[in-house]
């Protein structure tokens, strides 16, 4: 009988800030989804939005999304820029 091993969410999203280098930044778990053996992760810190896929057996991180945050007065806090680029500039 195979038995199918579930690692857990809060290991599966260490794992996750571990491989972005954030696992000592402040950050607010938006999103958490478990579903066909994945967990997928939305975690944003002051200044990055983080988009995790981490395999629930094993705990490796299959993909990660990366966008800048930038504070709007219309908007507030934790929006994506759609002119990221341009609000830097």
């Amino acid at each position: 009988m195979n038995r199918i091993t579930d690692l857990g969410s809060e290991q599966a999203l260490q794992n996750a800030l571990i491989y972005a280098g954030i696992e000592n930044e402040k950050f607010d778990c938006k999103f958490k989804q478990h579903e066909d053996g994945l967990y997928h992760f939305l975690v944003c810190t002051s200044w990055m939005k983080y988009e995790f896929y981490v395999e629930a057996g094993c705990g490796e991180v299959l993909g990660i999304y990366t966008e800048p945050l930038v504070y709007r007065e219309d908007h507030g806090p934790w929006e994506p820029a759609d002119d990221a680029l341009a609000a830097v500039a």
